[in-house]
C-alpha cells in the first residue's frame, strides 16, 4: 500500500514523495496542459542532464501524473544546491560539477533558434502577470521616487521600463539558444549533479537561460525573496534561513548585502561558462538588451511587487532600475565589475 511520506500542493498542481513497500517515488500531478509542458520538456532534457528515470505515466479527466524514481541524493538539509548555500564552510569548488556539465552541454547545443520553450516564463506572462500586477495607480506610485541604493542614486522609471519589455516581447525573432531548463533556483538542481522541474525544458534562449540564473543565484531570489515568499518550497531545506541576504531600508536610503558564495557562482559561470558561448557566437551586439529583459521579466514577474513589504519591493525596483536603465556593459565580464560595483560585503 503507498504511504505519502510529503506533498506539496499550488492551486491544481500537487507533488510530493511517497512509497510502496520501503521504497521512494517522486510523483507530480498536473493540469494537462501543464503535463504536456513537463513530458516534453523531460523528453529533450534527458538526453542532455542527467534526470530522475520517468516510470510511469498517467492520464485521467485533463490531469496527468508522471513517476519518477527517487533520488536518494536529496535528503532534508542535504542533496539540493539550495543546501550547499546554506552551508557557511562550502566552498567554490563543490560547485564544479554543476559548471562542468552547463559548459558542456551549452557548447554542444549552441544554435539560432526561436527558442519558445521558455515563453511560459516571459512572454506568456506579460498579459497574465505583468498587465495584471502593476496598475496604472501603483506605477505613478513609484515613478520617479529617488532612491540610494548601496549609495548608488537611482531615480525610478517603472513605466518606460514596462513600456519597453512589452515592446521587446512584441517581436518574435531567432535568438542564440542552448536546450536548457530556464528555471535554475537552487530547489531544481542537486549538487551531484542533476536537474528538476522540466516544463520550461528545451530549447531556449542563452540570454534567458542566463537572466533566469543571474536572477536566482546572485541577486535577491534565491538567497532572499524566494524563501521570504514562496516559504512552503523550502521546507525540507529550512537552514537557508540562517543566512538570507541582508536588506535594510531607511527612509529612501537602501542597503543590501548578498551571498558571498553566490557571488563567486555567478563568477565562475560567466567564465567557464557563458564567455566560451560568446566566443562561438563571436559577434553578439544585442546580448545585453536580451538579457536585461529577460532578467526584468523574472524581477517584475516571479512575484507581485506590490504585495510584498516596502522594503522588498523597493529592492527589486532598485534592482531592475540599476540593470535595465543604468548600466550598459559591453560583455559579461563588465557586467559582472558593475554587478558587484553596487553590492555591499
Amino acid at each position: 500500500m503507498a504511504k505519502i511520506i510529503f506533498c506539496y500542493r499550488k492551486e491544481l498542481r500537487e507533488s510530493g514523495v511517497f512509497s510502496v513497500n520501503g521504497l521512494r517515488f517522486f510523483y507530480k500531478a498536473l493540469p494537462y496542459n501543464f503535463f504536456q509542458r513537463e513530458l516534453a520538456g523531460y523528453y529533450i532534457l534527458q538526453k542532455y542532464y542527467p534526470v530522475p528515470r520517468l516510470l510511469q505515466v498517467q492520464e485521467k479527466d485533463n490531469m496527468g501524473l508522471l513517476i519518477f524514481e527517487y533520488e536518494d541524493s536529496i535528503q532534508n538539509e542535504k542533496g539540493l544546491l539550495v543546501d550547499l548555500f546554506a552551508n557557511r564552510r562550502s566552498r567554490i569548488e563543490t560547485l564544479n560539477p554543476i559548471l562542468n556539465l552547463y559548459r558542456k552541454v551549452f557548447l554542444r547545443t549552441l544554435k539560432k533558434a526561436r527558442g519558445l520553450s521558455c515563453d511560459i516564463f516571459f512572454r506568456d506572462r506579460i498579459p497574465t502577470r505583468l498587465t495584471k500586477f502593476y496598475s496604472p495607480r501603483f506605477i505613478k506610485s513609484v515613478d520617479g521616487k529617488v532612491m540610494f541604493f548601496n549609495r548608488q542614486r537611482l531615480e525610478l522609471h517603472l513605466e518606460k521600463i514596462i513600456s519597453d519589455i512589452k515592446l521587446f516581447f512584441r517581436k518574435s525573432k531567432l535568438h542564440w539558444c542552448v536546450v536548457s531548463q530556464c528555471d535554475p533556483i537552487d530547489l531544481n538542481l542537486g549538487t551531484k549533479p542533476i536537474l528538476f522541474d522540466y516544463e520550461a525544458g528545451g530549447w531556449n534562449p542563452l540570454m534567458a537561460e542566463f537572466a533566469a540564473f543571474f536572477w536566482y543565484n546572485n541577486i535577491a531570489q534565491g538567497n532572499y525573496q524566494g524563501p521570504l515568499y514562496s516559504s512552503s518550497s523550502f521546507r525540507r531545506h529550512r537552514k537557508i534561513y540562517n543566512c538570507l541576504d541582508q536588506v535594510r531600508l531607511y527612509r529612501n536610503r537602501l542597503e543590501y548585502k548578498s551571498s558571498l558564495l553566490r557571488q563567486e557562482f555567478v563568477s565562475e559561470y560567466i567564465s567557464r561558462v557563458l564567455i566560451p558561448c560568446f566566443e562561438v557566437i563571436g559577434d553578439y551586439k544585442d546580448w545585453y538588451k536580451e538579457f536585461k529583459n529577460y532578467l526584468a521579466m523574472k524581477i517584475l514577474c516571479r512575484f507581485n511587487l506590490t504585495k510584498m513589504a516596502e522594503r522588498d519591493m523597493l529592492l527589486s525596483l532598485c534592482l531592475l532600475e540599476y540593470f535595465y536603465n543604468t548600466i550598459n556593459p559591453k560583455n559579461p565580464e563588465e557586467l559582472l565589475l558593475l554587478t558587484k560595483k553596487i553590492w555591499r560585503n
